[in-house]
C-alpha cells in the first residue's frame, strides 16, 4: 500500500508529467502488477525512478507478462 503513491511522488518532485497511466495483471503471478506510463521525458523518468530503487521493463518484455 502507498508503492505507487511514493513513485508519482518521485516524479513531481524531478518535474516530469504524466501524460496517462493504467495498470494491468500479470498472466503468470495473480499477485504481480504492473502500471504503464506515458510520461512527458522517458530518459529522466528512467534515471530518477532508477536512482529510487524501481524497476522499469521494455515494452518486449510486457507483452510476455
Amino acid at each position: 500500500v502507498g508503492s505507487l503513491s511514493d513513485l508519482l511522488t518521485v516524479l513531481q518532485d524531478a518535474g516530469i508529467n504524466i501524460e496517462y497511466m493504467y495498470a494491468i495483471p500479470g498472466k503468470k503471478n495473480v499477485d504481480d502488477a504492473f502500471m504503464i506510463f506515458r510520461i512527458s521525458d522517458e530518459d529522466k523518468a528512467e534515471k530518477v525512478l532508477t536512482a529510487h530503487g524501481y524497476h522499469s521493463i521494455s515494452q518486449d518484455e510486457v507483452a510476455t507478462l
